[in-house]
């Protein structure tokens, strides 16, 4: 299912998204054949370097898309032109570092790392301010 190996290293800046909650997150992967000649082969999607998503052009039908128990039906590829992979419903659990690797025919494989940091709902029973105590 998966070519090539996870421990890929990854090259360029890192992108951080925020979501809250509940939430959705749209993590960006430039998937874009860097030649004309070129074309997409697989986009596999890491998280702390753990397979969660793939999607194989290979392939043809519904199994051209993997998708991890983790995301169940919340995570979706949004191809060209947004190239990204779409989080439904995130939850705190989904705070991680995330890797997007990229394969192409002819070009050299591309890796990016993405940042999730997730907003959680905060509940504060009692707040002291100097001596008084609100609640």
């Amino acid at each position: 299912m998966f070519t090539g190996s996870s421990l890929t290293p990854v090259t360029g800046t890192v992108t951080r998204v925020s979501s809250v909650v509940g939430g959705d997150a749209e993590l960006p992967c430039d998937s874009r054949p860097p030649q004309y000649n070129d074309s997409l082969l697989i986009v596999v999607w890491y998280r702390d370097d753990n397979p969660v998503y793939s999607y194989d052009t290979r392939v043809q039908g519904p199994t051209a898309h993997w998708t991890d128990d983790a995301f169940a039906e919340r995570a979706r590829w949004l191809g060209m032109p947004n190239s990204a992979l779409h989080l439904r419903n995130v939850q705190l659990r989904d705070q991680a570092t995330y890797r997007c690797r990229v394969d192409f025919q002819v070009s050299p494989t591309r890796n990016y790392r993405i940042v999730l940091d997730i907003i959680g709902k905060c509940e504060f029973q009692n707040i002291i301010i100097g001596k008084a105590f609100l609640k």
